[in-house]
């Protein structure tokens, strides 16, 4: 059993065979969206969300990202970068590269390099997340699992400072949420599927092309909206440097989302 699986796994690294992985997906197989309660989860602090280290430093200076986030207000900002990461990397959420969750690293391995070095949601969220704080902007990765076992997908939370709210980005999908010309929370995007509100996605990119968004709403996003956590800091702690990946001492995202 193990060896069809890892034979299957090594045929979803072709992007023509994982796009028709997800364009066959069926949809009523995906589980209903249910409000579960997150109050046993840690909590944590500013500080120790938003504080950079040196990877912050290094990874704003390697990339230049000062040019890449332009001169616009925050929430502009934080597009170019979602969008430079749309441009120089791609998705596949059956990723087998298991980077650590080090933003050099994994950029260093997916950068420029097609979907033969594609990177799944959890290594997207990081990165852009990691790149928004290097420019002392506010954001964190979301972990947003459904009430199902296994059903999981990683986006971040980003502070938009001239509004003086959180809004919800995707970097694996170059998407913003959009209701009423107004970007979204997770908990506003969530309200507005629990009552049958049309949400746009915004920006969608599903590896350049516009296949699959249906899809992509119902099982990589609503389904997965159930249960929604981060991690407790953005330190280098249980980040792993190096190319040895143990995925079993991954840092964890056990901790309540965290409001300004």
């Amino acid at each position: 059993m193990q060896l069809l699986r890892f034979i299957k796994l090594l045929k979803l690294q072709k992007w023509d065979n994982y796009l028709k992985f997800v364009e066959q997906m069926d949809t009523s197989e995906f589980v209903a969206l249910e409000l579960c309660n997150d109050e046993r989860l840690a909590a944590t602090t500013a500080e120790k969300l938003f504080t950079p280290c040196s990877l912050h430093f290094e990874l704003r200076e390697k990339y230049n990202l000062d040019e890449v986030a332009g001169e616009g207000d925050s929430f502009s900002k934080a597009k170019n970068l979602m969008q430079w990461l749309t441009h120089h990397t791609c998705y596949n959420g059956a990723s087998k590269a298991w980077n650590p969750d080090d933003s050099l690293a994994i950029l260093d391995y997916s950068f420029d390099k097609g979907f033969k070095r594609a990177i799944c949601c959890r290594e997207k969220a990081i990165v852009l997340t990691d790149m928004l704080i290097s420019l002392g902007l506010k954001a964190y990765p979301l972990c947003m699992r459904s009430v199902r076992d296994g059903d999981n997908h990683f986006t971040v939370r980003f502070y938009y400072e001239e509004q003086n709210k959180w809004i919800m980005l995707d970097p694996s999908f170059n998407v913003t949420f959009i209701l009423n010309g107004e970007p979204l929370d997770v908990y506003e995007v969530r309200q507005a599927f629990l009552e049958g509100k049309d949400v746009e996605l915004s920006g969608y990119n599903f590896n350049n092309t516009q296949k699959c968004i249906d899809i992509y709403k119902q099982g990589f996003i609503k389904q997965c909206l159930s249960k929604l956590s981060t991690w407790n800091d953005c330190s280098m702690d249980r980040r792993q440097k190096g190319k040895r990946y143990d995925w079993s001492k991954k840092k964890e995202f056990e901790t309540r989302l965290f409001n300004y």
